[in-house]
């Protein structure tokens, strides 16, 4: 924990950010409504290229006062008719008022002349109002637009290329209240801490639990794999129906948040030894949710949930991260769930897990929602499916610990600063959350390979884990490979029974999402037939695999196999440039834009400066000499994902760029060579992490915030107070003293 030196300056920084939180969350606190439209349904003066037409707005893409308003007139360059269409629509001049919200959909800034602004009509001044896309979705902005004009302004929107349509809808004035809860740090800080909080509590009792039971048992192994345990419960009630699903996450928390104050009052050196094992790790990933969290709320370019898909531009993606959020609406609006689709992809497509976990916050956060507006709760969630991701932090302390890495702050240093992680964190696809499972079911194993006593519960352990990370991420069982047949020695050892049992906890975790596959929406095979034959299929789902695997090799012939294996090693190394998901004319294009694009695409500069770990450490396994840790265990990480890259690259067919990639491999890679680099001469970090660190705050921060429509400083200040909690985690960590001092008295005390 936290040691007595830092406490204080921890303390009084810990009381100015509450303040702060305090202050921001009580203007958002005030009234909500009522709203007003700014023009009539007759109000709009100029058409031209634009199509009116009632389209479906839902509550969560704009308030509901204003979703369901009989005000409310869409347009857009789009007709069933005459396909996309070029012009500009105009409203006639109305009086601006202080804080006003735009609805609007479709492709502002995909090209020279795709606008949507407010103009002045005295001056001509403009305001952005939304320059990132969100296809066809529907997104509110919402703006403080008080000594823009002294008189009246227009909203204007403009499309010039025909290939990206854009809607607009009636615009109007809303409360400070409203503006406040849509655009600030604080309301999306209480997520985060919420989040965090139950998370906390539900992974400790495990804890708890698991060393009353075996103190061989890590707590962290134990906490994660419960978590993920109960969002496999959650998951199965709401299959059941909402009702169900909302009466188990209400009935759950209250039994759990019972254990833990249980636990505060009658088992104190228990959770005394486990907070001083593990409460820098929990504060490590608070404060890395929060610094994030408080980055995506400085950068305001419109998009609603689709704002961390452009934030850093020209680099921007598609529906990943909307998915399991739609499908976790769906599952609490009662949607038939055999018709749960998101376009041509089915719910069974994808992993559940980040949706049923999605879900615990989703249930409690029901109140603040009527506080703050329905449109505030796409914004929830991607704020908890960010803390969530962001549990890495807790994974990298305890690997760090593990691996005897006396440097630890330099590793977390190393991950903080890496775009990978950056990147992975705030747009909310589960990969790296799978990934997480993946390092936890290696670090059972590497300890139990060291402990013969522990085979038995490690071997459980990490078949639940497993099973956890396929249900995060599918592509994260290539991962689980090669991990599997390094530590099968330890599956020997705990014998038949204690492998059957592995077996059967997996096999029980899965089963509600296997009852999803084999009863509900048995076809949801589109991204395993995308991996054996490089085509997604959609129209293909009832046909057998097979045919289409062998057609897919007789096409290509062994030349064209082997020119494909060799395209995948130069996507690895960063040799091609890869042009998908770009958008063209974004301002960001130029030399930083491409390096961001370069970073997302290539695994050599995505594992960034811990690839001279990796190599460091493949020089001290030849001379023995080098790094000052357990070598041994980094260079069992770098070989299990090395060969879960090796199987990917060799078995499958789709282009190794890093989204494509087991993350679980590549999450093993970066934390071998970042324990590497911790651990190895201390010139060696003195020069790399400042470099990193540098190149990062240009690249990754700097410049997506110097090209945002505006700059919000309650997003500045909240991740402000981030980093500032996450520097002084790292002064506790760095301390000349030994990690367990305090977990061993606890432990005294207890025995």
């Amino acid at each position: 924990m936290i040691s007595r030196e830092p406490r204080r300056w921890l303390c009084i920084v810990i009381a100015i950010g509450l303040v702060g939180l305090v202050f921001d969350i009580s203007l958002a606190l005030g009234p909500f409504g009522p709203v007003r439209p700014l023009v009539g349904e007759d109000g709009w003066e100029q058409t031209a290229g634009f199509s009116r037409d009632r389209l479906p707005i839902t509550p969560l893409e704009a308030p509901s006062n204003i979703a369901q308003s009989p005000s409310l007139v869409t347009w857009r360059s789009w007709s069933p008719q005459t396909g996309t269409m070029t012009g500009e629509l105009r409203t006639a001049p109305f009086a601006l008022p202080d804080y006003v919200a735009v609805p609007y959909a479709g492709f502002p800034g995909e090209a020279p002349g795709n606008r949507i602004v407010l103009r002045c009509e005295l001056d001509g001044r403009e305001m952005p109002v939304a320059s990132l896309r969100t296809n066809a979705q529907w997104a509110t902005v919402f703006l403080h637009t008080a000594g823009l004009c002294s008189g009246s302004a227009r909203l204007i929107a403009s499309v010039s290329d025909s290939r990206f349509y854009i809607a607009v809808a009636t615009p109007f004035a809303v409360t400070a209240a409203a503006y406040h809860a849509n655009t600030q740090f604080g309301p999306r800080a209480l997520v985060v801490i919420l989040t965090w909080g139950v998370l906390v509590v539900l992974a400790t009792c495990f804890a708890l639990l698991a060393l009353r039971v075996s103190p061989a048992v890590d707590p962290v192994a134990a906490g994660f794999a419960g978590v993920g345990v109960v969002g496999m419960a959650v998951l199965a009630a709401f299959t059941v129906s909402a009702k169900a699903g909302i009466s188990t996450v209400l009935a759950m928390t209250a039994a759990f948040f019972a254990a833990f104050t249980f636990a505060v009052l009658f088992d104190r050196e228990r959770l005394r030894s486990v907070a001083a094992r593990h409460a820098n790790a929990a504060l490590l990933w608070l404060a890395v949710a929060l610094a994030y969290a408080g980055f995506i709320s400085a950068a305001d370019s419109g998009g609603g949930s689709w704002a961390t898909n452009g934030l850093f531009t020209p680099l921007r993606w598609s529906t990943d991260n909307q998915l399991p959020m739609l499908l976790a609406e769906a599952l609490l609006d009662g949607t038939p769930r055999e018709t749960i689709t998101v376009g041509p992809w089915l719910a069974t497509d994808r992993g559940p897990l980040l949706t049923a976990l999605l879900l615990i916050p989703r249930v409690l956060l029901t109140p603040l929602v009527e506080r703050f507006g329905s449109s505030f709760m796409s914004i929830a969630y991607m704020t908890a499916g960010l803390t969530i991701m962001a549990s890495w932090a807790v994974v990298l302390h305890w690997f760090c610990r593990e691996a005897g890495i006396r440097r630890a702050w330099i590793a977390a240093l190393m991950a903080i600063a890496s775009p990978f992680f950056l990147f992975n964190t705030v747009y909310t696809w589960p990969k790296i959350f799978g990934a997480s499972y993946v390092v936890i079911a290696f670090l059972v194993l590497a300890r139990a390979s060291q402990n013969d006593a522990a085979h038995r519960s490690a071997v459980i352990l990490a078949a639940i884990c497993a099973a956890l990370a396929y249900l995060a991420h599918a592509s994260n069982a290539l991962a689980l490979v090669p991990l599997a047949l390094f530590f099968l020695p330890v599956a020997r050892a705990a014998g038949a029974r204690a492998l059957a049992a592995g077996i059967g906890a997996a096999v029980l975790v899965y089963l509600p999402w296997a009852y999803w596959q084999f009863a509900i929406q048995p076809d949801g095979n589109a991204l395993l037939r995308y991996a054996f034959t490089n085509s997604f299929g959609f129209d293909e789902r009832h046909l057998p695999m097979w045919p289409a695997i062998v057609k897919t090799y007789e096409r290509l012939g062994l030349h064209g196999w082997l020119a494909l294996k060799v395209e995948g090693v130069r996507l690895l190394l960063g040799a091609d440039i890869v042009s998908w998901e770009v958008a063209p004319y974004s301002p960001g294009i130029g030399f930083l834009g491409s390096a961001r694009l370069a970073d997302f695409f290539g695994l050599v500069r995505a594992v960034g400066t811990a690839l001279l770990g990796l190599a460091l450490l493949a020089v001290s396994r030849w001379t023995g000499a080098g790094v000052q840790a357990n070598s041994q265990m980094l260079t069992r990480a770098a070989l299990v994902g090395l060969g879960g890259l090796v199987f990917t690259v060799v078995g499958f067919f789709p282009p190794a760029v890093v989204h494509q990639l087991p993350y679980g491999s590549v999450l093993l890679l970066f934390l071998a060579g970042a324990g590497a680099v911790a651990s190895g001469p201390p010139l060696l970090p003195a020069v790399l992490v400042p470099l990193a660190l540098g190149y990062f705050l240009i690249v990754w921060i700097g410049a997506p915030l110097m090209i945002a429509d505006r700059l919000m400083a309650s997003g500045l200040a909240g991740m402000g107070f981030g980093v500032v909690l996450f520097a002084f985690v790292l002064i506790d960590i760095h301390r000349p003293r030994r990690w367990d001092d305090d977990a061993v008295l606890a432990e005294k005390k207890m025995s």
